[in-house]
């Protein structure tokens, strides 16, 4: 009757390649990952469940959620993962002067980078739109 945050983290690691991760601690993994998830749930008004419906101290969502509400979740994760990769990437593109940042291998990772994010949104977002149609299905069955 519940899901654990643990079945959303197993999507999302899924989705990225990071191994970054293999360096920390379990707990600042699951730390970093609760970040993501909290701020991800916020994003996703359209899920069957009430994702707010919560137990913090089991990590866990007191509600099934569906395979698809998993991975909507965990995309929404990747977006919110690769925002400040961006920023980041972005802020040192616009520090350094056209000199400086003549090297095209810098150059290309940002725009890389700026072109994952966007795909990813863009992804997010048809996924949502998805399930939003086909929760409205659902609801004119009933």
């Amino acid at each position: 009757m519940a899901t654990p945050y643990t079945d959303v983290y197993e999507y999302f690691l899924s989705k990225i390649s990071d191994y970054s991760f293999l360096n920390m601690s379990d707990i600042d993994i699951e730390e970093d990952l609760g970040i993501y998830l909290k701020s991800s749930v916020i994003h996703f008004d359209s899920a069957l469940s009430n994702l707010y419906d919560r137990d913090e101290e089991l990590k866990q969502f007191n509600e099934d959620l569906s395979e698809k509400e998993k991975d909507i979740i965990a995309s929404i994760m990747v977006v919110n993962y690769l925002k400040p990769r961006v920023v980041t990437s972005e802020t040192y593109k616009i520090a350094m002067s056209d000199s400086d940042y003549k090297i095209y291998s810098q150059a290309n990772h940002v725009k890389e980078m700026l072109n994952l994010y966007k795909e990813m949104r863009r992804e997010v977002e048809v996924l949502m739109t998805k399930f939003s149609y086909s929760k409205k299905d659902l609801s004119d069955l009933a």
